[in-house]
């Protein structure tokens, strides 16, 4: 259809299925790792959540499309506090400690628990002012995503890119208590289901 025919014209942001994780074993597989254009994030131990607003509408929806709205008030008004009027991100909610550790049983207390600072850590950007970003290399959404939060709440912040040698990273990560990383091939685009283009390496 022409330019300026309704496939053209922006649609409304939706939820849809993540993209998930396979499972990589170390050190067996890290040939994995080195043979592609592989960069490492931190994996958090939370709650998956996809936040889809459309103008004054917020929606943080759970991996299998639960509402986590009630659940997570303030993360919806932060989510309002953009200033993008229309996204979908994918990310993870977590629980900060006051020693800036997370914690799986302070976010299980949800956030009126003392001591817990409950944040939404974005990874990703499927939608982006009613545009699907899902099919550009992940390198470009990650530098949308940045974009797109900006100078935004606190309690929305993007995942940091580690960069060094996966095992190292890996070993550092255990050390430092995290639940471990996941690799991502950064020219990878975003397909919801299980996928290969992002390996969990589990400490």
């Amino acid at each position: 259809m022409g330019a300026g025919g309704p496939s053209d014209l922006p649609s409304p942001p939706g939820w849809r299925p993540p993209m998930l994780a396979s499972l990589l074993r170390m050190p067996d597989e890290a040939a994995v790792l080195r043979a592609g254009d592989g960069g490492d994030e931190r994996n958090r131990d939370g709650l998956r959540g996809i936040a889809v607003r459309d103008g004054d509408r917020v929606e943080l929806w759970s991996r299998n499309h639960l509402s986590f709205n009630r659940r997570f008030p303030d993360l919806v008004v932060a989510l309002g506090r953009i200033p993008v009027p229309s996204f979908v991100l994918d990310g993870e909610i977590v629980a900060f400690t006051p020693g800036g550790r997370t914690s799986f049983q302070l976010l299980q207390a949800g956030p009126t628990a003392p001591g817990g600072r409950t944040v939404l850590v974005a990874f990703d950007l499927i939608s982006l002012l009613g545009r699907d970003t899902s099919g550009l290399p992940l390198d470009e959404r990650s530098q949308l995503l940045r974009r797109a939060v900006g100078d935004g709440p606190d309690q929305v912040t993007v995942s940091e890119q580690l960069a060094g040698d996966p095992a190292q990273l890996l070993a550092a990560a255990c050390q430092a208590g995290w639940e471990g990383l996941v690799a991502k091939r950064r020219s990878s685009p975003y397909r919801s289901g299980r996928s290969t283009d992002w390996r969990k390496l589990k400490c």
